[in-house]
């Protein structure tokens, strides 16, 4: 995906919701985790403030629909860089959602990987 918006990102990520194969670049990975964490954050909030079972259910069907499309999502971008996507399971433990943090943040390999094709072949930033 070149230059995308974050919008486009998110979209990208629900379009590819069982997709663990390829790559994902740090750019569109990180926008959409940001639309993601800004969703359920609000989901939160507003079930918690409104105390209205609603907003709990709501907020609990955003993040069963959601799940394998974020696990897609970081299991690809851990391809970017090299690593298997089994490894985005550490995010459950809390020294492996540092380590998981860390890798997520670096950027990908610049060329062809055991996992395929550079997600930005042109310019690498």
């Amino acid at each position: 995906m070149q230059e995308g918006s974050v919008l486009r990102s998110y979209g990208a990520m629900f379009r590819q919701y069982a997709v663990f194969r390829g790559r994902t670049d740090r750019a569109d990975y990180w926008r959409a985790m940001t639309v993601h964490s800004t969703l359920l954050i609000l989901l939160v909030i507003a079930a918690a403030v409104s105390m209205d079972e609603g907003f709990f259910h709501l907020l609990q069907l955003y993040r069963l629909a959601t799940i394998v499309p974020a696990y897609a999502l970081s299991a690809r971008r851990l391809h970017d860089i090299g690593r298997s996507g089994w490894w985005s399971l550490t995010a459950a433990s809390g020294i492996g959602a540092v380590v998981l943090m860390i890798w997520l943040a670096r950027v990908g390999e610049p060329d062809e990987n055991l996992f395929g094709a550079d997600p930005h072949p042109v310019s690498r930033y």
